[in-house]
């Protein structure tokens, strides 16, 4: 014998939201698709690890080193929060956190 609660929780899930999360009167704004811009979105910085000698990236869920090939770039440098990439005189900079306040006010 089925539970009529069961059913009755499974018939209205898609109508269940975390109770947590503020309530989004208006829908989220979606990105373009690389397919409908014909232009990929810039790489995701996730992490920068330290160890010492040596220091990777995460990068769109995989692990770099410096002078590591990264699309058509080269990662140049590991900050402590950012890292740099380089290709044919193009430079390009992520971060893993961007600014809460703009450099020009205070």
């Amino acid at each position: 014998m089925v539970n009529p609660l069961v059913l009755l929780m499974l018939g209205s899930a898609p109508l269940l939201q975390d109770p947590t999360r503020p309530l989004n009167l208006e829908p989220e704004p979606r990105s373009p698709s690389v397919i409908e811009t014909g232009v990929r979105q810039p790489f995701r910085l996730q992490a920068v690890m330290h160890n010492g000698r040596d220091a990777s990236a995460i990068i769109d869920d995989q692990r770099y080193r410096l002078g590591d090939r990264i699309g058509g770039y080269r990662l140049a440098a590991i900050g402590r929060r950012q890292v740099r990439l380089e290709a044919q005189g193009e430079s390009l900079e992520l971060r893993l956190f961007s600014p809460l306040i703009s450099q020009g006010v205070q």
